[in-house]
């Protein structure tokens, strides 16, 4: 039997908003093609985020993959990620791989009742979050004058960075440059 997706009561916010986001998890790509050609006919102005729904998703369950699969099948709009995962380094390598919107849910308190709770940020992780986004650089020369795209910016050198010792201590909130990190930037002759 056929899976019947039913859209409705999305139509209608699709119709009234300006901008729309809609969070995707345990969707296949044929239903993803269905969500996008229904949601484009009443709002050019959305955006796809893909999500893993498991509260708290654990790392290796994590598939940014389909962030480039997404950004493939729907080049004409932003396409982004939803996590519920601990910390922020996930977000920040979902950024990595061209995700354009990132929305993570915030607690005061872990602890709380309900599995959203754990799944969370805490402010403390939100302003970490905000911070790691700060390392934020150009792809491409940008003359003066020239109104910023998403296109146009990158999040600086994370993957060259992960798995690199440290040469000197670094304080918090400061920022890692190529001199403080072991072998960042060279050529190794083989």
């Amino acid at each position: 039997m056929p899976l019947k997706f039913e859209l409705c009561p999305d139509i209608e916010i699709a119709k009234k908003m300006i901008k729309m986001s809609k969070v995707i998890g345990m969707q296949s790509m044929e239903t993803m093609r269905r969500v996008y050609q229904t949601v484009k006919k009443h709002n050019q102005n959305f955006c796809i985020l893909q999500c893993t729904s498991a509260y708290p998703l654990e790392a290796e369950d994590v598939n940014l993959r389909v962030i480039a699969e997404y950004q493939k099948e729907f080049p004409d709009i932003p396409i982004g990620y939803s996590g519920h995962e601990s910390g922020v380094h996930i977000s920040v390598a979902a950024v990595a791989q061209g995700s354009k919107v990132i929305e993570r849910h915030v607690t005061l308190d872990k602890s709380w009742k309900g599995s959203d709770h754990k799944a969370s940020l805490e402010p403390s992780e939100l302003t970490e979050l905000v911070k790691l986004g700060k390392s934020v650089v150009a792809k491409v020369a940008i003359p003066k004058g020239t109104v910023l795209s998403m296109d146009m910016l990158g999040v600086k050198d994370l993957f060259q960075l992960v798995g690199k010792a440290v040469t000197e201590d670094v304080e918090e909130d400061e920022s890692i440059t190529p001199d403080v990190v072991e072998s960042y930037g060279k050529k190794i002759k083989c």
